[in-house]
């Protein structure tokens, strides 16, 4: 204001230097009036206007130098205030909480710049960023209006996949050949056994027969194959190849108890006694182990005429299964003969009270025992 009042003075003083009526005169004292009411010249309407001119034309500069130099200011904080915080950060400490840089570099009237919050936690040196907020304007592009006015769009959920088993398959140009681990002998053994068994319990004999021979060729050490082939032999009444099978696996097996039994079975249908009583004695078990095994070796004896080691092995079966009348019937037949009629009728009677006799051996058994109250033996 001190510049228009300046300007003003200036040109009252010009006019009064041109003839201009001065304060004392009475065309001043028109200008006491209001401006509707006092005749002005030309002149001084042009030097009204040049003043209001100059006057807006400073207003104007005075402005736009004010805007500028707030901008200058403000980015000089701006920079001022990262430069520290990068210094801070250089040197691995934290800045002090609400620190005011601005102080000493902006006047005070330009001081509303909004202060730099900085983290007060340890900042690490690896990954130095620095935040510094300051007024964006926001800016909405093209594409966020429409994504905006646009409808959301749902996104499908992805069904869970079953997990598949991917099998690599060879190329049909790649040496690739097709092979399977082969079975050892024991299991195709097994597998013909099994096979066997299965016709069998449908009486399918001459197919169980091929599987067991076909187990036999592959492993001849299958026991369970050899077992039931010659059983199927014995039931047949094919004794020269039921003998012939046991034979061959006595020599694979020779502790093995059942085909030692099978064996001189066959052998005693052949009439080859003494030879079964040498493969029975052969690897003889304890007799309560298996007292059948000794009732075989008993009724060898007995058709040898050896009544008297007949009679002690039956002594002994029967010691050890007192229920098995045939055993009795054995004893007391043994006893007979060696002319013990008294103790050959008593066996005959523990026989017919065991219950477990066949019609022909109950009828034989009735039999001994009236021929022996007619020769007068007292019971």
């Amino acid at each position: 204001m001190s510049l228009i009042n300046k300007v003003l003075t200036d040109l009252d003083q010009r006019g009064a230097v041109n003839g201009s009526p001065g304060p004392d005169t009475e065309e001043s004292k028109l200008y006491d009036l209001p401006f509707s009411q006092v005749p002005q010249q030309n002149s001084n309407k042009t030097s009204y206007l040049i003043v209001s001119s100059i006057i807006v034309a400073v207003l104007v500069i005075s402005g736009v130098s004010g805007f500028y130099l707030l901008g200058q200011f403000k980015n000089e904080d701006i920079i001022s205030n990262v430069q520290v915080v990068q210094e801070l950060v250089n040197a691995g400490k934290t800045a002090p909480a609400q620190t005011d840089y601005r102080a000493t570099n902006v006047p005070a009237k330009t001081q509303n710049v909004q202060k730099t919050k900085i983290n007060p936690k340890p900042v690490d040196t690896k990954k130095q960023v620095v935040e510094v907020r300051r007024p964006q304007p926001k800016v909405v592009t093209k594409s966020a209006a429409n994504a905006s006015n646009s409808k959301p769009v749902k996104i499908p959920k992805k069904k869970p996949q079953k997990a598949t088993t991917v099998v690599a398959r060879p190329e049909k140009d790649s040496n690739f050949s097709k092979s399977t681990v082969p079975m050892r002998s024991e299991q195709r053994a097994e597998v013909a056994y099994q096979s066997a068994y299965e016709y069998l319990k449908v009486s399918k004999t001459q197919k169980a027969e091929r599987f067991l021979r076909q187990a036999l060729a592959v492993e001849p050490g299958h026991v369970k194959a050899r077992e039931l082939l010659s059983g199927v032999y014995i039931k047949q009444g094919r004794w020269v190849e039921a003998s012939e099978l046991l034979r061959h696996g006595l020599s694979l097996s020779p502790g093995h108890r059942t085909f030692r039994k099978l064996y001189a079975r066959a052998l005693m249908q052949l009439n080859q006694d003494k030879l079964a009583v040498s493969v029975l004695r052969q690897h003889a078990p304890p007799i309560k182990s298996d007292p059948e095994y000794y009732a075989i070796l008993a009724a060898l004896y007995q058709r040898q005429k050896d009544h008297t080691s007949a009679a002690i092995i039956y002594q002994k079966i029967v010691e050890a299964q007192p229920q098995n009348g045939v055993w009795w019937v054995g004893l007391g037949i043994s006893l007979e003969a060696l002319g013990e009629a008294q103790q050959a009728s008593q066996a005959y009677s523990q026989a017919l009270k065991s219950g477990n006799l066949h019609n022909d051996i109950a009828r034989f058994t009735n039999n001994r025992l009236v021929v022996l109250d007619e020769i007068g033996y007292p019971n």
